[in-house]
């Protein structure tokens, strides 16, 4: 992984169903989070209500008995409100708090960054329907992950008329940079160039797939003869960022993988650095097409 897609989703070493039951469990245990919390609010509802309802029952009732309903109904009166306050004010507040007090909430709004996920959990479908603009994407080569998601991405772009970009190692590129990453992923430098040309083939059948139907796709494939140290993917202002491991071997669904958005006015932020980054080897002549359509 210059790309995640090669090392997560290279189909000799990480099988498809793994990375959905990833995917499933991390969701899962978002959901689980969730409701968590909603029945911690219900409860401190429900102890709300019942310490009224036990303070209204103490005027019905007489002597110890209604000494002890009085107290026992404040009690549970005041613990609800407090848990209810809590849950629904004073811990978003604390965070806040915090992130000021640090000086991380300014750092973070700098920086773009907008989420922090494992790999696994990401939701494709979701980020290539919700953003909107030109579509790019660069990897190693990510065979898996354009097997699953070619045709999401051509239909995306096709419905909101964007250019899609896919950057990949140049079949071509200097030996020296083939076997780096065809050791990093447990191939030699011909296997490579194999798998690279697989996803040209799976880009190109799903973008000639959309022109047959009527929809042309303007989509352009490079080959990159540099070594780059991320992933990413992006649509319109929106980027997802993906570490790159360099331990030879598979990894799991648990790579983080950073959501950023464009800064404003330019500036440090991490989708700025990348874009720049890609841009500065193309202009030095980096990059060169090694296939497009719809132009």
């Amino acid at each position: 992984m210059n790309d995640v897609t090669t090392t997560l989703d290279s189909d000799a070493g990480f099988p498809e169903a793994r990375r959905e039951l990833g995917t499933k469990r991390s969701l899962l245990k978002g959901l689980l989070r969730k409701l968590t919390n909603y029945r911690v609010a219900a409860a401190a509802t429900l102890g709300v209500v019942l310490g009224t309802l036990l303070l209204l029952l103490e005027a019905h009732t007489e002597g110890a008995v209604s000494r002890f309903v009085g107290e026992l109904g404040a009690t549970v009166l005041s613990v609800g409100l407090i848990v209810l306050v809590y849950e629904l004010w004073l811990r978003r507040s604390i965070v806040a708090e915090f992130l000021g007090a640090a000086g991380l909430e300014a750092d973070l709004a700098a920086t773009g960054i907008r989420e922090v996920r494992e790999w696994g959990s990401i939701d494709w479908g979701a980020f290539f329907d919700e953003c909107r603009g030109d579509i790019e994407i660069v990897v190693s080569y990510g065979r898996t992950w354009s097997a699953t998601n070619a045709e999401r991405v051509i239909q995306a772009a096709a419905r909101n008329r964007s250019r899609v970009t896919i950057t990949v190692l140049d079949p071509e590129a200097p030996g020296v940079l083939l076997d780096f990453y065809g050791e990093t992923y447990g191939t030699n430098a011909d296997g490579l160039r194999g798998r690279i040309r697989d996803v040209l083939d799976t880009w190109s059948a799903a973008a000639n797939r959309s022109a047959e139907a009527g929809h042309l796709v303007a989509i352009r494939i490079e080959g990159l003869t540099r070594h780059t140290p991320y992933t990413f993917y992006r649509v319109g202002d929106s980027m997802w960022v993906i570490f790159s491991p360099r331990q030879p071997g598979r990894v799991g669904d648990d790579i983080p993988s950073i959501l950023c958005r464009k800064v404003a006015r330019g500036g440090p932020g991490l989708y700025d650095w990348v874009a720049n980054d890609l841009e500065a080897c193309r202009r030095k002549g980096y990059a060169r097409v090694l296939w497009e359509a719809g132009q």
